[in-house]
């Protein structure tokens, strides 16, 4: 089963620095708790570099930001995506992901997205119909890859214990 070896990292703000939540007092068989995220590598071929994504299970789709999406990839509608309206709503909805509130376009992307884990060289997960939010400026400055639309459809993501180590592996299997 081909799989992407995801980095984990402590996240870069909200917690301490080494990612560790110290409880006082500690409970029995628990005297920390780890908080990672997890990374992968985004790619918008022929678009040249890789951009890091964070994987969120709990965020609902996929963002992109609006840097990303319109100045770096130059995506328009009726091209490169899709806007599907809402009912009752329309085009233009508001939404709220890791304490930035924002604007955002619901697309389906016509342009394959794909997926690297830490070997640039190694598996790729090819997106081609992505379900996504395409936010406006002042959402999120980094991607975030949400549990439905397609990057996590039909996947696994086992997150387990690094042997010899406190740490964590996780991977996504496709």
């Amino acid at each position: 089963m081909p799989a992407l070896e995801l980095f984990v990292d402590p996240p870069d703000r909200l917690v301490p620095r080494d990612g560790n939540l110290v409880l006082s007092p500690p409970l029995p068989g628990l005297s920390r708790v780890l908080i990672r995220h997890l990374y992968c590598s985004l790619r918008v071929p022929p678009v040249p570099g890789a951009y890091p994504a964070v994987l969120d299970t709990g965020a609902p789709l996929t963002v992109f930001p609006h840097n990303l999406w319109s100045n770096q990839f130059k995506w328009r509608a009726g091209r490169d995506y899709d806007e599907l309206p809402v009912a009752g709503i329309g085009t233009v909805l508001t939404g709220q992901v890791l304490g930035y509130r924002y604007s955002f376009r619901l697309a389906r992307l016509r342009v394959p997205v794909e997926l690297a884990g830490r070997d640039p060289k190694g598996d790729r997960l090819r997106l081609d119909s992505l379900v996504c939010q395409l936010a406006d400026a002042g959402g999120p400055p980094f991607v975030l890859l949400g549990l439905w639309g397609g990057a996590f459809t039909g996947r696994r993501l086992a997150v387990e214990p690094q042997p010899n180590s406190d740490d964590l592996h996780a991977r996504l299997e496709f």
